[in-house]
């Protein structure tokens, strides 16, 4: 049972991956947050994304 849910951890984390660093994902990304370049309006940028990216998952994960 552990060795399929690990398997099954990391393909999750593997089609993350590929799904973040997708050409089109990387665009968006750059464009939305090269409004105003500055480390903190990034670094919060960056931080809003993954929240409610993570949001999400979690929620998916609490439902099934």
């Amino acid at each position: 049972m552990a060795i399929e849910m690990f398997s099954l951890l990391l393909t999750g984390l593997g089609l993350g991956l590929l799904h973040a660093l997708d050409a089109d994902h990387v665009m968006a990304v750059s464009a939305l947050s090269n409004r105003k370049p500055s480390l903190q309006r990034t670094l919060k940028f960056s931080a809003n994304w993954a929240i409610g990216h993570g949001s999400v998952l979690i929620m998916l994960g609490l439902l099934f």
